[in-house]
């Protein structure tokens, strides 16, 4: 299907990291923990496994044992032609780069293809090195097709240049059969009906932990009015809201909040009073009562458990507590994210910059004067990393989670 075709030089740089195929999974697992990965790198992990399977089976001499040992290395970056850079990273100067590519089809298979001048588009999800023993390590690329929009030959094209979509296919191809990086426009439709389900969020709400603002207010209120919210401090909902979270704060209210003073009034600006206007405006929905617009309160979490320790002093885990050490987390991934969590440290890993620590469920409720936790025999939150990890670390509900959102209890209250 594809054309390898030889070019002048090829260049693979910036390795992002290396793993054996036996390895994938725990590879997989402790680097989402400890970076951010964008959707389509999120995608290239899901499907990498499966599309290499279909590449081995055009290999001739490989048995199951060669896979396993396969040695992957995974590149960012890649210079073809001496002139053009093709990227494959989830932050770049602050933003995910997957580029668009040109790839130069078989001229035989390409008859049966609409294809442009001979050549079909692609996003770059992938760049790596592979390295079967016994072959000779090869230079590839995990992409994902783009199709004509319409199957109509009249219209393929839109202003000369082609219209094409995303589609749900991926191959793995040589980097040599990229042809150039080229830009894809998208095309923004109107839509004036979306369908909505109210109580999807309700139910899928996660609880525990603070709602930041960032997450409740529409995305060009808080981009307009981010100076405004970060030099007064301002970075979760419970601190604009009454302690019930049905009304929003004046700036005069929040002045006279007994137990923070984050706002002065004397000290706000005319432009900072207008910025926190428009924020009341997008939550609320009176403009009398500041009351808040009740799908934004139902998906409001109620309890904070970091900010409800009864006084206990947190200490940051970066200090590399010792095994049994207790520790509260903040969950930083999939559907729990957010959540609050207590453990007991098993180990930690300094060069990953992740810790170990067995699952505690907490007993008591929030009106409780002290907080008594039971080891957890097993739940959801330690599936994921149960099995990946059962060979290395023995627990029965197991969570690994960065240690930079995880903080250790004052040692003389709580490991004894």
């Amino acid at each position: 299907m594809i054309v390898y075709r030889k070019r002048q030089t090829l260049t693979l740089r910036n390795i992002e990291g290396s793993f054996t195929l036996s390895n994938f999974y725990e590879f997989v697992n402790t680097y989402k923990i400890t970076h951010h990965l964008a959707p389509e790198a999120e995608k290239a992990f899901d499907v990498l496994i499966n599309s290499l399977n279909e590449y081995f089976d055009l290999i001739e001499n490989v048995t199951n044992e060669d896979i396993e040992e396969t040695l992957i290395k995974w590149y960012t970056n890649a210079t073809i032609g001496q002139v053009d850079i093709i990227r494959a990273k989830s932050e770049y100067f602050g933003t995910p780069v997957f580029s668009d590519i040109v790839i130069n089809m078989n001229e035989e298979e390409a008859e049966d293809y609409n294809t442009f001048n001979g050549m079909c588009f692609a996003k770059l999800l992938m760049l790596f090195g592979l390295k079967i023993p016994g072959h000779e390590e090869q230079y590839l690329g995990l992409i994902q097709w783009y199709d004509f929009k319409n199957n109509n030959p009249h219209k393929l094209f839109k202003y000369d240049c082609p219209l094409v979509k995303i589609i749900p296919m991926y191959t793995i191809v040589s980097i040599d059969s990229i042809v150039e990086p080229v830009h894809v426009i998208p095309r923004f439709e109107n839509k004036f009906s979306i369908a909505k389900n109210a109580g999807l969020l309700i139910e899928y709400n996660m609880e525990n932990g603070p709602t930041p603002l960032r997450d409740v207010i529409s995305d060009n209120i808080y981009i307009k009015n981010f100076n405004m919210l970060q030099e007064n401090n301002l970075i979760f909902v419970d601190q604009i809201t009454t302690l019930d979270k049905n009304y929003l704060l004046s700036i005069e209210e929040m002045e006279l909040k007994r137990y923070t003073k984050l706002i002065s009034t004397k000290r706000m600006s005319q432009e900072h009073r207008k910025s926190y206007e428009r924020i009341i405006i997008d939550l609320s929905c009176s403009k009398i009562s500041f009351k808040i617009k009740t799908q934004i309160h139902d998906n409001m979490l109620a309890l904070d458990e970091i900010y409800n320790l009864k006084g206990t002093i947190l200490l940051p885990a970066t200090i590399l507590p010792e095994k049994g050490a207790t520790i509260v987390s903040r969950l930083t991934r999939g559907k729990f994210q957010n959540r609050t969590v207590f453990g007991r440290v098993i180990k930690t890993n300094v060069d990953n910059k992740i810790i170990y620590f067995n699952h505690f469920e907490t007993l008591t409720d929030d009106f409780e004067k002290n907080i008594i936790l039971r080891k957890c025999e097993g739940c959801e939150l330690g599936t994921l990393n149960a099995e990946v990890f059962k060979k290395k670390v023995q627990s029965k509900c197991l969570i690994i989670e960065r240690i930079d959102s995880t903080f250790l209890l004052s040692p003389n209250r709580w490991n004894k």
